[in-house]
């Protein structure tokens, strides 16, 4: 039986080169176009990239070819952003024929927008958690392959080192490319260009509309925020059900919906930012080493003294009130060999209480 064509465009540039736009854009001319927005929604996805990933950097598995990309990918036209981006070589070998676009932006720009946007996002305790407590329960591990991917892809294994390595990385990944490709299938496409290079590489007439121009820095925050509380909601569910432990004692959470409280999400982001204030205060560089947050919901703001203020607090809540929630962050003094561990409570009233 003949073999589909499969994969018509790769466009493999590092996340924050204008990738909304070009995924909208692909799609205006009828290119369905696969980027991580898919990964993240698809189970079986994640699945199979976690395979493909532990092949190639981890040695674990037999590397993915043809086949596996073929069922991977089967149905869409473009392939873009990650975790696609990790396979230039065996995306390239497995569709010979596919044209390829890439988007070269000045590094130092870029840097700022890949380190705010996507590094920064990682280092959360949300992230840490979704990592190191929810994914091992589940299958489909969405942001274990995220990073696993990108910490091999950067020669890294914590925050400081992927900045450190990640403007050198983007210039060979991008020479990469350019290397790798025959010029007769290369566009190098320049962001504000408009429609008509794109659509004279790809054979396509030029749309009666505008380019699209997506902000990239905006659709991806708000889309990290949703995504890293909807991936906590869903493995919250999941944990409770797997560890039989009562809704109302497993962090305020409702075991059915996933749904958190207000307040408490409130309480919870509000501690993890005085203990990183705190620790950033006593000459640390923030979230790489793990220390444990007990968190529970106060009913008063914690001070800008950030650990010594709820130290106290917790000496005064303790004895008579019930704990809600347990969740882990990870913080660095900057000090070689140095691992610090906090322990942090903050406790609400039993339901059968009554305050002043």
């Amino acid at each position: 039986m003949a073999r589909n064509e499969g994969v018509q465009v790769l466009h493999l540039n590092m996340p924050r080169n204008g990738s909304f736009s070009m995924k909208a854009a692909y799609e205006e001319l009828g290119l369905p176009t696969y980027h991580g927005f898919v990964f993240v929604e698809r189970p079986r996805d994640q699945i199979s990239w976690y395979k493909a990933v532990d092949a190639k950097y981890y040695g674990n598995g037999e590397p993915y070819g043809r086949d596996e990309f073929d069922d991977l990918l089967a149905g869409w036209a473009v392939v873009s952003d990650n975790p696609a981006i990790g396979f230039v070589e065996e995306l390239l070998e497995a569709y010979p024929n596919a044209k390829v676009v890439l988007v070269d932006r000045d590094v130092d720009k870029w840097y700022r927008s890949y380190d705010e946007g996507v590094i920064r996002s990682f280092f959360t305790w949300k992230m840490w958690a979704v990592v190191n407590l929810i994914e091992p329960l589940q299958t489909a591990k969405p942001v274990t392959v995220m990073q696993n991917l990108l910490y091999a892809m950067f020669e890294c294994s914590d925050e400081a080192g992927w900045r450190r390595n990640a403007r050198r990385v983007s210039r060979e990944h991008t020479d990469k490319i350019r290397n790798s490709v025959p010029r007769e299938r290369l566009l190098e496409y320049q962001l504000g260009s408009g429609w008509e290079p794109l659509c004279e590489f790809l054979g396509k007439e030029v749309p009666d509309k505008p380019f699209p121009h997506l902000n990239d820095s905006r659709e991806f925050e708000r889309w990290m925020k949703n995504f890293q509380t909807e991936e906590v909601k869903r493995g919250v569910k999941a944990a409770a059900g797997y560890l039989a432990v009562p809704a109302a004692v497993f962090g305020g959470w409702d075991a059915e919906t996933g749904e958190i409280p207000s307040g408490l999400r409130e309480e919870i982001d509000r501690a993890f930012e005085n203990v990183d204030l705190a620790l950033r205060t006593a000459g640390g560089e923030g979230w790489s080493q793990v220390f444990r947050v007990r968190i529970y919901a106060l009913d008063e703001a914690f001070a800008e003294d950030g650990v010594g203020r709820m130290v106290e607090n917790i000496k005064k809540w303790a004895p008579d009130h019930a704990p809600l929630l347990t969740g882990i962050g990870v913080s660095k003094l900057g000090q070689p060999g140095m691992r610090v561990e906090v322990e942090v409570s903050a406790y609400a009233p039993r339901a059968s209480e009554t305050t002043d």
